[in-house]
């Protein structure tokens, strides 16, 4: 055998105990936690929802218009074979409402949002996520997403339903 054969030899052994010993070691993974989110538009703006905080994402159905002291609820939907409020997020913003083409529904509760389009999905690292600056226009932007050199108010749906849950409270009250 040649001296260059037994060299090549002994190479594809160590390449062959390489590449089994790869399979024996526990897959590398990135460790780091993805933030999932929904971009959204409401009100012609850009604005990003936690993909954590929803059940769902569905195109828009029939809405039955119902009447309500809290002018941001369109209605009632059905949604697999259950009947949800339905409130138009733009509005719960302070944002135009437009013809809302979308809906969410909130994981936390039996509710669906409106808006108007769908922008797209991303899993971002967790450095993408940061403080909204203090006194933002809605007490549910608490942080902003940055994507592609853009950011957007990140939507914090929990504080929207409390603060859903805290007029409703108070239109019973003057009611009674």
């Amino acid at each position: 055998m040649k001296a260059s054969e037994s060299g090549l030899s002994a190479r594809a052994a160590e390449l062959a105990l390489a590449f089994d010993a790869g399979f024996a070691e526990a897959p590398q993974r990135d460790e780091r936690a993805r933030v999932d989110v929904l971009a959204v538009r409401l009100g012609g703006a850009a604005y990003a929802l936690r993909l954590g905080e929803l059940a769902g994402v569905f195109a828009r159905r029939s809405v039955v218009a119902l009447p309500s002291p809290v002018p941001e609820l369109l209605g009632l939907v059905s949604i697999r074979a259950a009947i949800l409020p339905v409130y138009d997020l733009a509005a719960l913003l302070g944002l135009a409402r437009r013809d809302a083409a979308w809906l969410v529904v909130a994981s936390e509760a039996p509710v669906a949002f409106a808006f108007d389009e769908l922008d797209g999905y991303w899993r971002l690292p967790p450095e993408a996520i940061l403080p909204a600056a203090p006194g933002a226009a809605s007490t549910a932007i608490l942080e902003l997403v940055q994507h592609a050199e853009q950011f957007r108010p990140l939507i914090h749906l929990p504080a929207l339903l409390n603060g859903i849950a805290t007029r409703t409270d108070q239109a019973r009250a003057k009611g009674a």
